[in-house]
């Protein structure tokens, strides 16, 4: 290996070779950028942050860019060794290829550690790095390679004699290419649907429910997980076990705030729902093994066990709930699921898998399948599809997730839609890797997710905006969230533009405007009286029902 380091110590060029897909020593060069935290030491990129300073909070790596051609259209394989020294940090050890997609010209940072895989903290000897990502179904105009600490203090040894950057077999399933998405009349019959997010579960009440469908909602994503605080409320001294404690205990808390949530919805909510002419979507947005808030869906890959009980879970839920299909829009299989290394199972597999477990239990109520990446846009590239009839494909949309979650502290920070190239068509685009899919495959989607933040500047405009994308595509949604978080709420106002600022209870404004102008999209107008008076709609009369006309 050749190294040639610049006279300022802020260039090095590695020169490495394309063989047999495998980038290895001696041929085309990485050259090195470098901040002064960072230095090239006998053929290692060393991380050298000391505790307590400013570089502490900020990232400190080398980064170096990666021509995509050799790897376009592949699964990427990426590993490196490395070492540590008192390695402590919010953050902590980085090892990440960034990319541009050339179809939405989005830059997708996927860290390699997510929840429920540690990052190596503390001192630790020579370790093997590995992590995948998917190039399958689009181009790359760039990528970045990073190495170093993030938010983090230490020492860090990347062995760049090991580095590898190699294409490899696909991580995840590519089945069924050229499916098209079987419907019975169930699913290809039913109107666009729109609605909203529900609270956590045991919150749902009936004015809930009856005020959505007032505004014009026809759908109703239930949330099913512990909320840990109230569970603690009515179960003292009973929580979320360790992350490590035996596999009963876990189920035991499982099985408790699943069985809470499921009396819930059969005894009240799914007659409520019924009584006010709303469909409802079964979201288990909490998979056994894991509090969503903690490690979610990630610890069902990693621990086989979790997985099982993942799929009783799902048993239990449809054998409770079969027979309700008048009214149940469909299983939510998993929320926001995100996995980056191959295990046992894949996101798409266990799916799969529970998909059929519960076929075998209730053969009617059509399934929700979940994207890779939170559910993310971008992960309908590499989406197989299910062969099974009635199955709806779910995206969740929150973009730039820097703008619609008011990532800002300060009023002056805050960022504005529609700005610039930030604007309708530049969201739509985003969205091509959904709408390839439905187009391919004939598929239904069904967006459970989108928002944008109460102190975001023309957040009504980017709700507003993005609902008349979803409308031009005949995609089912459901807004984040109603009467959950104050953040997401379309029945606060904040005092000011930045986080932190104070919530306010508003009965118009808007963010509110921009909702109901949504959801009445489905709702005939109503007929016209003798006497020339409005009539007073009620729940269940024409002028709540959607247009059937919508999907055609």
């Amino acid at each position: 290996m050749k190294l040639r380091q610049s006279l300022r110590g802020m260039l090095v060029v590695v020169t490495l070779v394309l063989s047999g897909g495998v980038l290895q020593a001696n041929g085309p060069s990485l050259s090195w950028q470098m901040p002064k935290t960072v230095r090239m030491d006998g053929g290692m990129i060393v991380s050298d942050v000391r505790a307590g300073t400013p570089a502490a909070g900020q990232m400190n790596c080398a980064t170096a860019k990666v021509d995509p051609a050799p790897l376009a259209g592949h699964t990427v394989r990426l590993s490196v060794r490395v070492r540590g020294e008192d390695v402590v940090g919010d953050s902590g050890l980085k090892f990440m290829l960034s990319w541009t997609d050339d179809a939405t010209g989005v830059t997708t940072y996927p860290e390699p550690y997510y929840p429920g895989k540690v990052r190596p903290t503390g001192t630790f000897g020579w370790t093997n790095l590995v992590f995948t990502v998917s190039w399958r179904g689009t181009a790359v105009r760039g990528a970045t390679l990073y190495l170093g600490l993030q938010r983090a203090s230490g020492r860090v040894f990347f062995d760049l004699s090991s580095l590898k950057v190699s294409t490899c077999e696909d991580v995840f399933p590519y089945v069924n290419e050229n499916l098209i998405c079987p419907y019975d009349d169930l699913v290809a019959r039913r109107p666009v649907l729109r609605g909203a997010m529900s609270s956590a579960p045991l919150r749902v009440t009936e004015d809930d429910i009856r005020t959505l469908a007032s505004w014009g909602g026809r759908l109703y994503r239930y949330q099913m997980h512990a909320a840990l605080s109230q569970f603690r409320a009515r179960h003292p001294g009973f929580g979320l076990p360790d992350r490590d404690a035996p596999r009963e205990a876990w189920r035991r808390f499982d099985r408790l705030w699943l069985d809470e949530a499921l009396d819930h919805l059969v005894t009240n909510v799914l007659p409520w729902a019924r009584q006010y002419g709303l469909m409802v979507v079964v979201d288990m947005h909490q998979v056994p093994g894991g509090f969503f808030k903690a490690f979610g869906a990630q610890s069902v890959f990693g621990r086989p066990e979790f997985a099982e009980d993942f799929l009783d879970a799902w048993r239990h839920a449809a054998t409770r709930l079969k027979g309700n299909h008048d009214v149940i829009y469909g299983y939510d299989l998993m929320n926001e699921p995100q996995q980056q290394h191959p295990g046992k199972w894949s996101y798409w597999t266990l799916q799969e898998r529970a998909a059929r477990e519960i076929r075998r239990i209730d053969p009617v109520t059509p399934i929700v399948f979940a994207a890779n990446e939170a559910n993310a846009p971008e992960a309908f590239r590499y989406l197989s599809p299910i062969d099974l009839t009635n199955v709806i494909y779910q995206v969740h949309f929150y973009r730039d997730n820097a703008y619609t979650h008011g990532r800002w502290a300060s009023a002056e920070a805050a960022r504005t839609y529609p700005d610039g190239a930030f604007n309708k068509e530049y969201l739509r685009r985003l969205m091509v890797h959904v709408r390839r899919f439905q187009q391919k495959h004939k598929a239904r989607i069904f967006c459970g997710e989108f928002s944008a933040c109460g102190w975001a500047p023309g957040a009504d405009q980017w709700i507003a905006d993005v609902i008349d994308i979803m409308e031009d595509y005949g995609w089912d949604w459901t807004f984040h969230a109603f009467r959950e978080a104050p953040m997401w709420s379309v029945e606060h106002v904040y005092d000011g533009m930045f986080r932190g600022a104070k919530a306010v209870p508003s009965s118009d404004n808007p963010r509110m405007r921009a909702l109901k102008e949504g959801l009445k999209r489905g709702l005939k107008p109503a007929a016209p009286t003798r006497d020339r008076r409005v009539s007073r709609a009620t729940p269940g009369s024409t002028r709540f029902r959607s247009d059937r006309k919508e999907l055609q």
